[in-house]
Formats: structure tokens, sequence, C-alpha cells
């Protein structure tokens, strides 16, 4: 019974919690959580009522995202994200939204089940939604495997 509970059992609870990764002296990324719950690597880390911000070298602001769960494995440096995503570049001013995601930290790769419907808007009104997915963000490339539809918003030059 003792051994159950201990597997059951997170090593640190945070509440109202910031991390801050730090690169040459500056913040690169901030996540916030409402909630964490840090198990050992295997079991990774259970966060609640999350939100990301990615930041460029000059400190502009690269990406946002909220999403009401995560599970993040530091053996293997990925994510399982659920609940609400939205995920915005403000340089590409695009959001994904969706409901269900995998990140993988090597190569920046972002997927989905084959099932799970993904959107995609942009600023000027354009959208992209299809089943299953995956990103190459570090390529900057996009990958739907079914159910594809959209518009795509013209804008002349004047």
């Amino acid at each position: 019974m003792a051994e159950k509970l201990l597997e059951k059992t997170p090593e640190t609870i945070l509440i109202n919690f910031k991390h801050t990764i730090v690169s040459e002296g500056k913040g690169v990324v901030v996540l916030e959580a409402e909630r964490a719950e840090v198990f050992s690597q295997e079991k990774g880390t259970f966060l609640w009522g999350l939100y990301l911000k990615e930041y460029a070298g000059d400190g502009g602001l690269l990406t946002e995202g909220w999403a009401d769960r995560a599970v993040w494995y530091s053996d293997n440096e990925k994510a399982s994200i659920s609940g609400s995503i939205h995920i915005y570049s403000h340089e590409e001013q695009a959001g994904i939204l969706a409901e269900e995601l995998s990140w993988e930290k090597q190569g920046k790769n972002l997927y989905s089940d084959e099932d799970e419907l993904i959107v995609i808007k942009k600023d000027d009104g354009s959208f992209l939604q299809g089943r299953g997915f995956e990103a190459n963000f570090r390529e900057k490339k996009i990958h739907f495997f079914k159910g594809v539809k959209g518009s795509y918003v013209w804008e002349e030059d004047q």
C-alpha cells in the first residue's frame, strides 16, 4: 500500500510558480502555471493553467501560449499538452488552436493525433484547419493528414 501511494505522490508541489530559462543573461522562455506537481523524470512534471512566453535575443516577444494542462518529461524533453490550447506567433501573426498536442524540443516539432482538429488563424483573416497535424517550426513546415480546408486573404500592395 505505501509503495503504491509513493508512486502517486509528487516529489514537489508548486502553486502559482514561474520558471525562466536564461540564455546569455537574458530570459528567453518564461513558463507560468497555477499548479505543478513534480514526479520522477520518467513520470514527468504535471502542470495546470499554464502560460508560456518565448523571447527573441533582442527581447522582443516571439510566441505566447496557453493551455489547461501539460506533462513535461525532462528525460526526453517532450511534452503532452491538452485543454483549450492556444499558441500565438507574433512574428507570423498567426495562432494555433487545438485540444491536444505534443511537443518535442529537439527539432521544435509540434504534432497531434491523426483525428485531432487543428485550426490555424492569421490576423489578416486567413485560416487553415484539418485533422492530424505536424509542424516543424525550425523549418517553418506544416502538414495536415486529412480534412484540410481554409481560406487565404489576399491583400494587394497599394
